[in-house]
């Protein structure tokens, strides 16, 4: 798309204010339509509760309803709305703002449709907007239990893993290849039973709290890190089956470089020297 901005052969000062506020504005327009959260401060906490989703549920556009966040279908297409959900009956192969009817608490959720080998995606696309190469993060979040399934042999998981992409790589959340997977982040329902029933997902026992420092990464400046949560079933009925109804709440993330050599020098210095000046004193 491009842009034309007129002006007048002999601008007042008044033009020209009102012209530098529209470039202002048309610069500030284009940073935000840029593809992810933009990552600008290592060591300060990105965030995310999720209760900007409604209640009733609206409609879904990548990295617009929740900025940064994309959401792929067992088919992989995006969906163009997101349903509300709170246990009570199926809500298969579809976007869901999960919560108890009518609250504004609200988490990110999904549950897979009753056919065999399918797979819903969820995730979050970060833009390292600073000026340094990150090597680790922590991620902390709750995972939740909205609906049980009877007769699953295996309790079902959200599996998350990340990767790390080129600047501008667009949305990247169903590629198959290159992610590596978190384990002490892979959230794992924690009820089984033998009927299906609605669940409270905000009820302590049917809720887990996860976080886990990730290190050994290279997140270059502009380069792009992708979280993403993976609801998969092998069967489509029965024992082989993972159709539980699950999702992710209250997210934080917070990303560091590794510490200099200068710096690592610097404080051992500081630390031996306090260490000499106390012997010092204590010398008779």
């Amino acid at each position: 798309m491009g842009y034309v901005i007129a002006l007048a052969c002999h601008p007042s000062p008044l033009m020209n204010l009102r012209i530098l506020i529209c470039c202002v504005a048309l610069v500030e327009s284009c940073l935000n339509a840029r593809a992810s959260v933009l990552y600008g401060i290592p060591g300060n906490s990105y965030s995310q509760d999720f209760d900007s989703l409604g209640s009733s549920g609206s409609t879904w556009t990548n990295d617009s309803t929740l900025q940064g966040w994309y959401y792929a279908l067992s088919t992989g297409a995006a969906p163009t709305s997101y349903n509300a959900a709170n246990g009570s009956s199926p809500a298969q192969d579809l976007a869901l703002s999960v919560g108890s009817s009518g609250s504004g608490e609200r988490g990110l959720g999904s549950q897979n449709p009753g056919t065999a080998n399918t797979k819903l995606r969820f995730g979050l696309q970060l833009n390292n907007d600073s000026a340094d190469t990150l090597s680790q993060f922590t991620l902390s979040y709750t995972g939740e239990e909205w609906r049980v399934i009877a007769n699953e042999a295996t309790q079902d998981k959200l599996v998350f893993e990340y990767q790390i992409f080129a600047s501008g790589s667009g949305n990247q959340l169903t590629t198959t290849t290159g992610w590596t997977s978190v384990s002490a982040l892979t959230f794992t329902a924690p009820i089984a039973a033998g009927a299906s029933a609605a669940l409270d997902g905000n009820a302590s026992a049917n809720r887990i709290q996860l976080s886990s420092p990730v290190t050994g990464i290279t997140w270059a400046p502009g380069q792009e890190l992708w979280l993403r949560w993976t609801d998969s079933t092998v069967g489509a009925s029965g024992t082989t089956a993972q159709l539980y109804m699950m999702g992710v709440d209250d997210l934080s993330f917070v990303a560091t470089p590794e510490p200099s050599t200068a710096g690592i020098f610097l404080a051992g210095s500081l630390l031996l020297g306090a260490f000499r000046s106390r012997q010092r004193g204590f010398q008779v």
